[in-house]
């Protein structure tokens, strides 16, 4: 390329719009359909078609992992909306949760089952003997909330779970701030426990039956199987808004943006980065990374970063 096409072309890319990075809500039932959201505004629209009634969902290396009442794992590209490959595991699935580089799945014969999910085998079994509806893991514990009410609980890497707590209903999912354990009870309360001890702390009345729950800037978001998605803030139990999928909501996941993809298009490539640097260069808040209100060099580090770390 000569000299004149080469700043044609750096012309060009400097006028291209800068993407709007948001959150994404992505959300799936029995219908097998897959609708998304921007998790600001609750608006959604189609994303994809999986060929099995979906029961839980997890991210892999910037595809989803949907997993169906039948056993099977699909895996979707989210720019085509299809699944790329799929397998079965000997499982219903009842709930799924990405925690390392594993996959972990439980299911109502009381068992939750750890899965490499690029060679697609179980490595581990974890057993709880109860029929398992919610899981959650986090500071490397697994929680598991069983439909008799009991929440049991192991550390990642051994076998057995021991009886943790006990909620106020029959969990249908579960989720963590960080902090403490969110169980979701079909009877439409949400419980706050104490991940350490499991002390009940809280209650939320949320008035859907919790088949899913997904945490999103400190908010708790709560769905109903007919597809009422409730926002509410998780400390004080304020409802602050109020979306409809449009169909029965079996599970859902929120999706942050990979801040490396910077024009949004899936793959990295140079275009990501002359894009950041044309932003930074004209101090467009996006290529602010670290929120200070400052465009630095260590703005353009931390891109670079993120870059060579790529989309997982």
């Amino acid at each position: 390329m000569n000299r004149t096409a080469r700043l044609a072309s750096l012309f060009a890319l400097a006028c291209l719009g800068t993407p709007a990075l948001a959150d994404t809500i992505y959300v799936a039932g029995p219908d097998g359909i897959l609708m998304k959201a921007d998790a600001n505004t609750g608006v959604f629209e189609f994303a994809g078609v999986c060929s099995g009634p979906v029961s839980a969902m997890a991210k892999h290396q910037g595809d989803l992992l949907l997993a169906d009442s039948n056993g099977f794992i699909y895996r979707i590209d989210l720019n085509l909306g299809f699944p790329t490959d799929a397998w079965s595991v000997p499982s219903n699935c009842t709930d799924m949760v990405m925690y390392g580089d594993s996959l972990y799945i439980s299911g109502s014969l009381g068992s939750v089952l750890r899965v490499n999910p690029l060679t697609k085998q179980v490595s581990d079994t974890y057993y709880a003997h109860d029929d398992i509806r919610a899981l959650s893991i986090f500071n490397n514990t697994i929680y598991a909330g069983a439909n008799s009410t009991a929440i049991y609980r192991t550390t990642v890497g051994f076998d057995g779970f021991e009886m943790f707590t006990a909620c106020g209903g029959q969990p249908r999912s579960a989720t963590t701030d960080g902090t403490d354990l969110l169980v979701g009870a079909q009877q439409g309360i949400v419980y706050r426990f104490d991940a350490t001890n499991g002390n009940y702390t809280a209650t939320i009345s949320v008035g859907v039956d919790c088949s899913a729950m997904a945490m999103h800037d400190g908010d708790l978001l709560v769905s109903d199987s007919s597809g009422i998605i409730k926002r509410f803030n998780a400390h004080t139990g304020a409802l602050k808004a109020t979306y409809n999928a449009g169909f029965r909501v079996n599970a859902m996941l929120v999706v942050a943006p990979c801040v490396a993809d910077f024009n949004g298009d899936g793959s990295l490539n140079s275009l990501d980065v002359l894009l950041f640097l044309n932003a930074w260069t004209n101090k467009h808040e996006s290529a602010d990374l670290d929120g200070n209100g400052v465009h630095d060099t260590l703005d353009v580090l931390n891109f670079l970063n993120l870059y060579n770390a790529g989309c997982n």
